[in-house]
Formats: C-alpha cells, structure tokens, sequence
C-alpha cells in the first residue's frame, strides 16, 4: 500500500580539522512510498520503493559527506537495481545484503539514472565513525492522518501540533542545550510570553529572534509551568527547505 510520509531529517557531521566543528544540515519533504525506508549512513540517505522500484529518496549534500564519499555519484532519484552482483528490489533485500558487508569492504550498487546504467563502489562505514543521523516521518493513510511537525534541530526537539496543543519530542544524540529544560511530552504554551498553539507560530516567532538573543520556554509538564530562559543558539548552518 502506498503511504505518504512526511520525513524531518536532521543529519550532523563532524569534522576533525584544527579544531572540532559541526555542521548541521536539516531538511522537510513529503514522499509517497510503498512501505518501509531505510537510511543509508555514509550519505545521509533515504532509499525507499516507489512504484515497484528501490530508489534514492533523499541524499546529504556532498561538502557533509566525509572524504572518502565526496566523489562517489549518487543523487536522489537514482533507481538501485543491484548490490554486490546480486539483483534487489526491495528495502529488506537491501538491507540483508547490506549487513552481511564487512565494514571497510566494498559495497558495489548498480544504478539506474534515466537511460544510463553504471555501478558506484565505496567501502562499508564503521557506524561509530557514521555522520550522525536524526530522522523522524510521519505517515498519513490517506484519511487526514498526517502530523503537523516541525524541527528545532539547535534545541534538540522535534515540535507535533495536536489540534492547539504545540507538544515536544526531544531528540538524543543532538546534546543537552545550557539554560534549557525541556522533556518529551512537554506542553510549548509560550515563546517570549506569546501563546503558542501551532508549529506555524512557533516557526514565525522563533525565526524573529536573533541568534545570541535571550528567549524564554514556557512548557506544561505534569500540570506545572516550567520556565527557561537562554540564549538562543547558532543553527551551525542549519538549512530548512520544504517541499510539497
């Protein structure tokens, strides 16, 4: 059955120069698939089926992709027709073949991009050296199911609009915020003492706050308010697009 899912995808990447520095890329879209997906770490990448074929949904941006992947052609789109020699069309062929990899062998993919076929190699990523990758989808059947949901990368929270209820999944492995008290199931009732009650709002006022700018959370917890106030955080470069 298809399924539109409705994927934030929040992918950090750091590199180890002079200093340790992070960049933070993040992205919204909406995709129709046949079921499962799976992410792909050494590019950031979502594969999926789309009418009956395995393809490329979603790819990092190549200057996050750690070196040894930088030059490897892979764009979204992209329909994968084998693996090591061997023919796939779903998601759990993929990922069986996949696992049974040895981390640093090669991984060879036979690629479909219009009229062009070709193979692309690189070598099986330790996950421990693996770009962090923070996804989250909602799905919706088709009945109206689908989620109002917004990332707030920089603060470690995905935000769900339920009816006029503005509520907080926080995301592990981002890193705790200074100043910041917040836990998933929160209640966002203010931002900077304006009500909030939507994802919309939250994005227009958090937008018109500058980095380095004190603002205050007020969140709902067990009945109780819960202040915070901090300072708003770099985004790290944090990109938002959205497509419909």
């Amino acid at each position: 059955m298809k399924t539109k899912q409705l994927i934030l995808a929040s992918f950090v990447t750091c590199f180890l120069l002079s200093s340790i520095s992070a960049q933070e890329f993040s992205r919204r879209v909406e995709l129709e698939v046949d079921g499962e997906t799976h992410q792909l770490v050494e590019f950031g990448a979502l594969i999926g089926e789309v009418d009956g074929e395995l393809k490329f949904l979603l790819t990092m941006p190549s200057d996050h992709l750690q070196k040894a992947y930088k030059g490897v052609d892979i764009k979204e789109e992209d329909k994968i027709l084998m693996m090591n020699g061997k023919r796939i069309r779903t998601v759990a062929e993929f990922k069986e073949l996949y696992d049974v990899v040895e981390i640093g062998a090669d991984v060879k993919l036979g690629l479909r991009r219009g009229e062009e076929m070709f193979i692309r190699s690189f070598p099986k990523i330790d996950p421990e050296d693996a770009p962090q990758m923070v996804m989250r989808v909602s799905r919706d059947d088709g009945e109206g199911g689908n989620e109002d949901i917004t990332l707030a990368a920089e603060l470690s929270m995905l935000l769900r609009g339920k009816g006029d209820r503005l509520e907080v999944e926080t995301i592990e492995g981002l890193g705790e915020v200074d100043g910041l008290d917040i836990a998933t199931g929160d209640i966002i009732s203010k931002l900077n003492g304006k009500p909030l009650s939507s994802t919309e709002e939250w994005d227009k006022q958090y937008a018109g706050i500058a980095v380095g700018e004190e603002l205050t959370i007020e969140v709902l917890r067990n009945g109780k308010t819960i202040r915070s106030t901090l300072k708003k955080p770099a985004s790290r470069g944090r990109v938002m697009m959205r497509s419909n």
